[in-house]
């Protein structure tokens, strides 16, 4: 799909908070001729215009300043393979791996974004890699038979790594350095205490002779071999059609590294309505229904953590709460059995269905009430409650801020309203409907980012997410301490349920996971954890053939066929 330019963008972005071209004059120190010039494609604004217009717009740089000139992007490109190669004359010359990068990142930054975050990458690795190399160079002196194998690892790692990014940036204009540390982030205090804390690690395992990476306990190193796969893929190929899903999803993630991924069938076939056959991959975008709910009592807990949401403050507050609740209470909807209105229910007692029933004591899965907190979120942010049903509605905005930016999830969308991100929304999979022997398209999901479902997103993005989950890299350990910690009932009994994720325990291994189905859309997904074992498995269809029918009250993964088979090829080999 064709980028938006900067001058459709202001125009989007304007319009979209209601203001005239005089009112953002206003806001800004630029002239109104400026923003008319801009809008009509005359000039090329300066990126000291576009901080200005962006900050009174409220939204990022990067939502303005998009390259759509192609001569601009191939400028672009060059100098970002410019800093991505430069590092290499530091094999020749001493320290100008982190000289040379420094000089271009300090000379470009401030032309564009892309140039700030890239330049960062480089040198971030560039400083672990040359204390990683004085740490393998100490234990090659001092360590018999470890110290080798860790020098000679260093440098391949570090070549490999770089290549592999001059090669993103000519693809895609990605870049991807695993266990560089943030040092351009910190202050110096930081840079020092790090490095101090770094050096001190390495030291110490050198006088106890273990590796300094050595894998955490019960994280075991998973040999996944390729006939492994192979023969997972023909089971589940066979069962995705023995079920009549038309396009199937899949990624495996191991020791927090996408170690597998894939597409099978169709993610679009022609039903009589002309549309063409489109193979389904694992970078096709799908509607992930209720597997949403993981990401979204994520942002809440570090929204608690940052003091912006008390999570034990009543979702009662809300304007328009007694209304809802009671006509819930007095439906058929099973949602609202034994719904008590006037009880207190705290907005941690959403987040983990425990609002049936006595507030917090016991488990009904409840996803009319984790929709509700979008409008949670419009009413502590002083607008209206309603404001939750419009576009890019608050909830959307703070997941792209706090879990979709920061993971990397850049073919994902918080509903589907998101301008930059236009494209997914056009190439998401459709939705079927198999019924005696043919399949109907239904319609698309085309809703607002309500809480209990509104993400679309692929099976690539879900692993980044995972391990970005996983690594620590989204959440603070504080946050990754209670994030898996399910409520308890009265006498103290642990429910199945923790702050997105059903909890559960099977044949000796803890099972940590969510489903999602959306029957009128046709769709259905699974995201199965096994922390033991360090394995993730992300499955999303077209389809809600892929459904088991999990009880409201109850934690029972096993019961899904897609869930078994990968048990079986991974984790439970022996039975």
């Amino acid at each position: 799909m064709k980028k938006q330019s900067i001058a459709e963008t202001l125009i989007y972005q304007r319009k979209l908070k209601g203001l005239s071209q005089e009112q953002l004059a206003e806001k800004t120190r630029v002239t109104v001729r400026t923003i008319q010039r801009l809008e009509k494609a005359e000039v090329t604004p300066h990126l000291k215009t576009v901080k200005m217009l962006a900050a009174a717009l409220e939204i990022e740089v990067d939502d303005l300043l998009q390259l759509d000139n192609p001569g601009n992007e191939a400028i672009q490109q060059k100098w970002l393979l410019l800093m991505h190669s430069a590092p290499f004359l530091g094999f020749v010359l001493p320290f100008m791996n982190i000289l040379l990068p420094l000089f271009l990142w300090i000379h470009k930054r401030e032309d564009n974004p892309v140039y700030e975050q890239h330049g960062r990458a480089v040198i971030n690795f560039q400083l672990t890699m040359t204390l990683m190399f004085i740490l393998a160079f100490i234990a090659l002196l001092t360590i018999e038979g470890f110290g080798f194998l860790f020098f000679l690892a260093v440098l391949p790692y570090a070549v490999i790594v770089m290549l592999s990014n001059i090669v993103a940036v000519l693809h895609n204009k990605g870049c991807r350095y695993p266990l560089a540390i943030p040092f351009l982030k910190m202050n110096k205090a930081g840079i020092v205490g790090t490095v101090t804390l770094l050096c001190v690690l390495g030291l110490t395992d050198l006088i106890v002779a273990k590796p300094a990476f050595a894998t955490p306990p019960n994280q075991p190193v998973n040999s996944i071999s390729n006939e492994q796969l192979a023969d997972f893929s023909k089971a589940l190929d066979a069962l995705r059609q023995q079920k009549h899903i038309p396009g199937l999803a899949v990624a495996i993630v191991a020791d927090q590294q996408l170690r597998w991924s894939d597409g099978f069938g169709s993610s679009h076939f022609d039903t009589g309505d002309g549309n063409s056959y489109r193979k389904a991959t694992a970078d096709t975008p799908f509607w992930i229904a209720s597997v949403t709910k993981p990401l979204l009592a994520l942002l809440f807990l570090k929204l608690a953590e940052q003091d912006i949401v008390n999570l034990d403050k009543p979702i009662n507050d809300m304007p328009g709460w007694q209304n809802f609740c009671g006509w819930l209470a007095q439906s058929t909807i099973i949602f609202g059995q034994d719904l008590r209105c006037n009880e207190k229910i705290s907005i941690r007692n959403v987040l983990n269905h425990n609002v049936n029933g006595q507030p917090g004591t016991a488990f009904l899965y409840n996803p009319i009430m984790y929709s509700r907190l979008s409008r949670y979120l419009e009413y502590l942010h002083g607008n209206p409650v309603n404001a939750a049903e419009q576009g890019h509605n608050v909830m959307a905005q703070l997941m792209q801020k706090y879990i979709l930016g920061p993971a990397a999830m850049e073919r994902t969308t918080a509903g589907q309203w998101q301008s930059e991100k236009a494209s997914v929304f056009f190439d998401m999979a459709q939705g079927y409907q198999y019924s005696d022997g043919r399949y109907a398209k239904l319609l698309r999901p085309d809703r607002h980012f309500a809480g209990g479902a509104g993400i679309v997103s692929t099976v690539n993005d879900l692993a980044r997410f995972d391990i970005a989950f996983d690594t620590g890299a989204i959440a603070s350990t504080a946050v990754m301490q209670t994030v898996f910690e399910p409520a308890k009932a009265p006498d103290g009994t642990a429910l199945p349920y923790a702050f997105g994720w059903y909890v559960q325990h099977y044949n000796g291994e803890k099972l940590i996971w969510h489903g999602g189905w959306d029957e009128d859309a046709g769709f259905s997904a699974l995201y199965l954890k096994i922390p033991g074992r360090n394995l993730t498995f992300i499955i999303l269809a077209n389809s809600e053939g892929m459904w088991w029918g999990n009880p409201l009250d109850k934690a029972q993964v096993e019961n899904s066929p897609f869930a078994q088979v990968f048990l079986k090829h991974f984790v439970f080999t022996d039975n």
